[in-house]
């Protein structure tokens, strides 16, 4: 029973992928942000999706043979990263790279946060402690 409730919510989270342009992109993160707060300058999906992987490209063993997951790229503050005085524009990036065996990895995901065409913050999930760090 639980291997079929597993393949239907399976079934059914695929069906919020997009893949266009043969890159996927997760359903877009919900913004609770202040309207009013200062954000910086807005930053289209294809600006911020470039910031992220200049960050995140140097990390990988393999930058090569990445392949990228992206949220939308939209507004968040604090009540939504969790950190008081921080506000920017958000994007969630999934990777899948090879390690130095040529294997795909799990996707691992990242959190860049840009403010004005800049990079304000980066986090990347660490499995030891089960949650996103700053790094």
């Amino acid at each position: 029973m639980r291997i079929l409730t597993a393949l239907l919510a399976t079934a059914l989270l695929a069906g919020c992928m997009d893949t266009t342009n043969g890159v996927s992109r997760l359903a877009p993160l919900v913004s609770t942000g202040d309207p009013e707060a200062p954000y910086g300058a807005a930053i289209s999906q294809s600006q911020c999706e470039q910031l992220a992987l200049r960050e995140i490209s140097p990390l990988l063993k393999n930058p090569a043979s990445a392949r990228y997951s992206f949220s939308s790229c939209g507004p968040r503050s604090e009540s939504t990263l969790g950190l008081p005085g921080l506000k920017g524009y958000s994007i969630d990036v999934r990777v899948e790279a090879q390690n130095d065996w040529g294997i795909y990895t799990d996707p691992l995901p990242f959190r860049v946060l840009l403010r004005d065409g800049e990079v304000v913050r980066r986090w990347r999930f660490d499995t030891r402690r089960g949650q996103m760090v700053a790094f």
